[in-house]
């Protein structure tokens, strides 16, 4: 499980040492080389098959880093919730057993195919194709939007795109929790996010403060996070104003 400890850092909480245990970070960095480092790089639209099957079991470690922003305050409302590029819904089923209702959307259709014969059981899940640039529900439907290991590949301009449309889906005062990249934080050279480490967009933590407030979100929290590397990560919190 992930241990957690916090200082205040300019504009974001810090979490200087969110790891997995030994085993975990053993996994993480192999995963890292094997797609990073031994791969060619993914386009956004690629084939990422070998990258789902082989993340599956690592929901079993990140849902520790997920679940306290659930119990938390302010704690979000779960009656309906969206998980914005679900891929094939490792996150997403744990959010099954205990959201009112659950959309799952992707841009990839096989992800959504993949999504909808994992929940064949489950009533409470719609899965459902998004476009580049919208979400295919109505405005003001949803009650908490979360995206994890997904939009960490998103330069601004994309989280920009996005921004808008999670504004126009969220009721007021609906909270998302977006995992993100902090990757511009710690290097000054801006290079396509293929050619970064773990493939992470040319963000930081204040850009996506600076976009959520430019959209008309509260900035609830950021926390920077290790992932392949020391901070490449952040998770923030934004309220639909």
């Amino acid at each position: 499980m992930p241990r957690v400890s916090a200082t205040r850092a300019p504009n974001c909480i810090r979490a200087a040492d969110i790891t997995p245990n030994r085993a975990w970070q053993s996994r993480v960095r192999g995963l890292w080389r094997r797609f990073v480092l031994q791969k060619p790089p993914l386009s956004r639209d690629g084939d990422w098959s070998a990258y789902y099957d082989a993340a599956e079991a690592d929901a079993a470690w990140q849902w520790p880093i997920i679940d306290p922003y659930l119990k938390g305050s302010p704690k979000p409302d779960l009656s309906i919730v969206l998980d914005f590029a679900c891929g094939r819904g490792r996150i997403a089923e744990r959010f099954a057993d205990f959201s009112g209702k659950l959309i799952c959307t992707d841009m990839s259709v096989d992800a959504i195919e993949a999504c909808r014969r994992r929940f064949a059981g489950n009533p409470n899940v719609e899965c459902l194709v998004n476009g580049n640039g919208s979400i295919p529900v109505p405005s003001g439907s949803v009650t908490f939007l979360y995206s994890w290991d997904a939009m960490v590949h998103f330069n601004c301009s994309e989280l920009e795109e996005y921004f808008v449309e999670f504004k126009r889906v969220l009721k007021t005062d609906g909270l998302a929790l977006i995992h993100h990249s902090n990757y511009a934080a710690l290097s000054s050279v801006a290079r396509p996010w293929t050619e970064n480490p773990g493939s992470r967009a040319y963000v930081s933590a204040e850009d996506v403060r600076r976009i959520g407030e430019k959209y008309g979100f509260s900035i609830v929290s950021q926390r920077v996070m290790d992932w392949s590397e020391a901070n490449l990560d952040c998770i923030t919190v934004l309220k639909n104003r």
